[in-house]
């Protein structure tokens, strides 16, 4: 497993953004990795303040995750969440 319960539960540790959702996926053939995939349509549905900060949060994770010696890359991705 890449993604290990110490990484879980630093990521936890930093606050979401209001109604932010970001799944987080391991990918481990090859050289491990994790992507961190968002969504489009919640993206474009905020206004310039919340995507500056969702974009904060998604570089908070991604330098923790690199701290831990992870590789993680961002996922956008079309539709929403649910």
């Amino acid at each position: 497993m890449t993604y290990t319960r110490r990484m879980h539960e630093a990521v936890h540790k930093i606050p979401v953004p209001r109604g932010f959702v970001m799944d987080i996926i391991e990918f481990s053939d090859g050289e491990p990795f994790l992507m961190l995939r968002f969504y489009a349509d919640q993206w474009y549905s905020f206004d310039e303040t919340q995507r500056a900060d969702c974009a904060e949060y998604l570089q908070r994770v991604k330098d923790t995750l690199t701290m831990y010696g992870m590789r993680a890359t961002l996922d956008p991705v079309v539709g929403s969440p649910r």
